[in-house]
């Protein structure tokens, strides 16, 4: 049948009226943000599961009405039977009216799962949805059962810009991104809630207040899915009423997420041992992981000895103690790195001194340096040794071989330590032989050195880090000693033939 020039201007006019009757796009949205000065009301249709019913029924709709659906869909089904295929989503994404969303892989009950098998599950699921090259609904997420708690949200904020879950609810303006209310359209609900009046109500609702109603769909189901002469009588009401059918991504564009507070900051340590002049990173890590402001600043206390850049790179100047802060903009929640800043290992040094026969104490001497006497055969008969710690957890500890007494850690005298005296001061006897030692936490990170001049012997071999030195069984006395503390594994600061002679 031929048909005239005016016929079909008449014919493309009615298509055109069909067209603007029903379809009602996200620039009109836009406009209504424009003209009420208030968020649109907007309609979204998710159906659970990726059921080959999406397309057996729902592509149908979409074809006839030009609406977008929603599919989420469980990535270990796909190509199984009752779910759709690999080419069947080709199919409805190349409509241009499809839109891809995670609902895991295995549709567990997140709440239940270990944190392992729970950023799997977000994690794998989104991956597959990439990979696929199907849209960017991998950006949001469809609970499982609606299963949400606080660990699934902080969990699923981690990969999702927007997770959706079962509570029969309209969105308003601003929505917890981490738990998007939607209402059943279909068997999933409460007596009263599964009839045409009550979606019908609810798009009403969502024009009044400038909502966003988001329902839920399960096609295919037996006990639970929808009617699709219901579903299909709704659509021509939200179209009637000139709602926007959307889809997430374009409905997200105009309804912004409620602010997530800060709840607490944490820093990547809490205590760090440094030498004077180096540098490292400090972390934060703001809380809940879908805080909706997670700025933060760094200071330090002691800027002296230590100061941090906006990045948290803290750099030491000198030996001290400096505390390093974050503050969070939100809530001001804060966090603490102690910051000990010691000078490097070779700067511990040992200093000493001895009380001499006719002469008594001596001055201090250190690093190496001779204390007593050598060729004027005056015995030594006490000694104090102290370290200059520069910052570190080390001290020295000592015990002497005494005339007539032995070694004192024999005795009820024991080991001396950081400066008090061993030996005797006033009883004229002589020491023979030492033992020198460090001890505290950093202990191993130096090495005490000692050489002695003995009579009848001269200067004997170095010993080191509790070894004996000196003579035991003569009766020869000590003459004098140098001392020297090195890094670890450093080689000794002469000969170590010979440090000690026993009879």
């Amino acid at each position: 049948m031929k048909i005239s020039k005016k016929s079909q201007v008449v014919c493309l006019v009615f298509v055109l009226m069909a067209i603007s009757s029903f379809f009602v796009t996200a620039a009109f949205a836009e406009e209504l943000v424009d003209t009420a000065g208030t968020t649109p009301p907007l309609v979204t249709f998710i159906a659970d599961d990726g059921n080959v019913a999406d397309f057996t029924l729902l592509k149908p709709l979409s074809d006839q009405y030009k609406i977008p659906f929603t599919s989420a869909l469980l990535t270990s089904t796909i190509n199984e039977p009752n779910s759709m295929t690999i080419e069947q989503l080709n199919v409805l994404y190349a409509t241009g009216r499809w839109e891809f969303v995670s609902h895991t892989v295995n549709h567990p009950f997140l709440t239940e799962v270990s944190d392992t098998q729970l950023n799997d599950e977000l994690s794998q699921s989104q991956q597959w949805l990439m990979s696929k090259n199907l849209g960017n609904g991998y950006q949001y997420l469809v609970y499982p059962y609606g299963r949400h708690d606080s660990r699934v949200m902080d969990a699923a904020m981690k990969y999702y810009k927007a997770a959706f879950n079962t509570v029969p609810k309209l969105n308003s303006a601003q929505v917890n991104p981490a738990s998007i209310n939607r209402i059943p359209l279909g068997a999933w609900t409460s007596p009263g809630e599964d009839t045409v009046a009550y979606y019908e109500s609810k798009v009403d609702e969502a024009i009044a207040n400038g909502e966003w109603l988001v329902f839920m769909l399960h096609p295919g189901a037996v006990s639970y899915g929808h009617n699709n002469a219901d579903l299909e009588t709704v659509i021509q009401y939200i179209q009637s009423k000139n709602v926007p059918i959307v889809t997430i991504n374009e409905a997200m564009q105009y309804y912004t997420p409620v602010p997530v507070n800060v709840t607490e900051v944490t820093v990547s340590e809490a205590n760090k041992t440094v030498i004077a002049g180096t540098a490292f990173n400090l972390t934060a890590t703001v809380l809940p992981e879908n805080a909706t402001n997670k700025a933060v600043t760094w200071s330090s206390d002691q800027t002296d000895i230590a100061t941090v850049d906006a990045s948290g790179k803290v750099t030491t100047h000198k030996t001290g103690t400096a505390t390093v802060t974050v503050t969070t903009a939100d809530g001001s929640k804060s966090a603490t790195c102690l910051v000990n800043v010691q000078a490097p290992v070779d700067n511990i040094k040992a200093s000493y001194q001895t009380h001499v026969q006719n002469v008594g104490w001596q001055g201090w001497k250190a690093d190496g340096q001779v204390s007593g006497t050598s060729g004027q055969s005056l015995r030594l008969e006490g000694i104090e040794i102290n370290v200059d710690k520069q910052g570190y957890d080390i001290g020295i500890a000592y015990q002497t071989h005494i005339q007539n007494i032995g070694w004192e850690a024999d005795t009820d005298r024991g080991w001396k330590s950081n400066g008090a005296m061993s030996g005797t001061s006033g009883q004229s006897l002589r020491l023979e032989a030492i033992q020198i030692k460090l001890s505290g936490a950093d202990a191993d990170k130096c090495d005490v050195y000692y050489q002695v001049h003995a009579q009848n012997y001269g200067w004997l071999g170095w010993a080191k880090n509790g070894d004996s030195a000196g003579t035991e069984g003569f009766g020869y006395r000590l003459e004098g000693i140098k001392i020297v503390m090195v890094p670890k594994g450093s080689a000794a600061p002469g000969s170590t033939e010979q440090p000690f002679v026993i009879k």
